[in-house]
């Protein structure tokens, strides 16, 4: 956004708001529609996507937040009901839903949602993917340090709710790692979008690699991720074994971060973060390193190989739930060359080197073995909104 929108969008906050915050609480019912939201407006997916989807299908009025005009009409060619984030009938509609549902944070549904903490319904938080390894929020080395008024503008910087909702007991423990303030607010209930992950299991594979690196924070660890990129699709004796294997090396990258453009050739390929999903869906093998797509894949019962080559560097800025040596549901490859070699000896192929981590981590990830999470989430919410 522009610096000129984010002033409009402050004129008329303060413009439409105010007049409307009584007769919108008065309004206010357990049978008014639920405002759902996710990734700041931008998009339609993970958590959130996967509720509302369900909501609908399950009768449940809802209305959708879109930050942007094409994909506001993208939803309501659908059928679904929306609202452009920051527009009279998106605020009205946030002031009187029972229940805020937001992915990422309260701008998903209101840029200065954060300005309405103590007047809106219930706050729902679902966080976006599975979280047990990159840790966040007030869990990390940065919030360590922070102490008097830095502390207490971060505390009202980050991410609030009022009910958020973790898959499993572990993942739980994890958020309260983060939130260690909101500890009572943390319940089970959460992986909504884990179902369409389980039911791409029926979903045929094509023999292609995906390897989904995390962003890296800093232009030198940047710099890094896309020298280590363009090494692995120069290699001759990878790019030998995907032309005789008859694969294709799919690279799906964070565009906003990159230092400069990248350069691949076949039977490499670079791929927008929007492709993720489809890739996946059609993928032999995933490689990734701090990612909860991780987790997500897990839910395929293919493969996956992990590729930390820069861990140490990446812990003086980030906290990780577990050391990652306990991610032994994987293969691990620390440096470009390893994992060439792990790759064209296809030795991933063989799982029962991983077999016993697979069945430890798949009950700390899973709440159910099947699609049945999305059932769970909207089974929680409207508990919350209409207790009993």
């Amino acid at each position: 956004m522009s610096v000129l929108s984010y002033i409009w969008q402050a004129l008329t906050f303060a413009l439409t708001v105010p007049a409307m915050l009584v007769p919108a609480m008065l309004t206010r019912s357990p049978d008014r529609p639920w405002v759902i939201g996710g990734h700041g407006g931008r998009a339609y997916m993970d958590n959130s996507a996967a509720l509302h989807a369900h909501a609908v299908d399950a009768g449940q009025p809802v209305i959708w937040i879109a930050g942007n005009r094409r994909l506001a009409d993208d939803l309501r060619a659908k059928g679904y009901e929306v609202r452009r984030r920051g527009s009279a009938a998106a605020r009205w509609a946030l002031l009187t839903a029972p229940a805020v549902i937001y992915s990422h944070g309260e701008d998903d549904v209101e840029l200065y949602g954060i300005l309405l903490r103590r007047v809106l319904g219930e706050r729902i938080y679902l966080n976006h993917c599975m979280n047990h390894l990159k840790a966040g929020q007030h869990y990390t080395p940065a919030a360590d340090s922070r102490r008097g008024p830095g502390r207490w503008m971060y505390n009202l910087l980050v991410t609030d709710f009022d009910h958020l909702l973790a898959c499993t007991e572990a993942e739980r423990a994890n958020f309260e790692l983060s939130f260690p303030h909101r500890k009572e607010r943390i319940q089970l209930g959460g992986g909504a979008h884990v179902d369409g992950w389980m039911r791409m299991r029926e979903s045929a594979h094509d023999g292609s690699i995906l390897y989904f690196p995390t962003f890296r924070e800093g232009n030198e660890a940047q710099l890094r991720l896309e020298d280590t990129i363009e090494e692995l699709a120069a290699s001759d004796q990878l790019t030998e074994w995907l032309r005789a294997t008859s694969r294709r090396m799919y690279i799906v990258t964070h565009t906003n971060t990159r230092v400069r453009p990248l350069q691949v050739a076949e039977p490499f390929a670079l791929a927008p973060p929007e492709r993720l999903l489809e890739l996946a869906a059609r993928s032999a093998l995933l490689i990734s390193d701090y990612s909860g797509v991780t987790f997500d894949y897990f839910a395929l019962n293919r493969p996956i190989m992990l590729f930390p080559f820069d861990l140490a560097s990446y812990l003086t800025k980030r906290r990780l739930y577990v050391e990652y040596s306990e991610l032994d549901f994987a293969m691990h490859a620390t440096t470009p060359e390893r994992l060439i070699e792990l790759l064209t000896n296809e030795s991933w192929l063989d799982d029962t080197r991983v077999a016993e981590g697979r069945d430890r981590w798949r009950t700390r990830l899973f709440a159910h073995d099947g699609p049945a999470h999305c059932a769970d989430t909207f089974a929680a919410i409207r508990n919350i909104v209409a207790p009993g």
